[in-house]
């Protein structure tokens, strides 16, 4: 990711201007509460992994 879309990011879910550079456990605490209360419901989750391991074995064998 570039730092200036970062930075925005960042400054975005904070509602404040960030300096860089930002520490990295900032971001990956922040990020992980985004993620926990996002209300973004994924459909077909088990069909990409199933497709995802099916590609990887093909490509383990050949």
């Amino acid at each position: 990711m570039q730092l200036m879309h970062l930075r925005k990011t960042v400054s975005t879910w904070l509602n404040q201007p960030v300096e860089l550079p930002i520490d990295p456990n900032f971001y990956y605490e922040k990020l992980q509460g985004k993620i926990n209360h996002s209300t973004f419901e994924k459909q077909n989750v088990s069909n990409v992994t199933y497709i995802r391991n099916t590609l990887k074995n093909t490509i383990e064998t050949s």
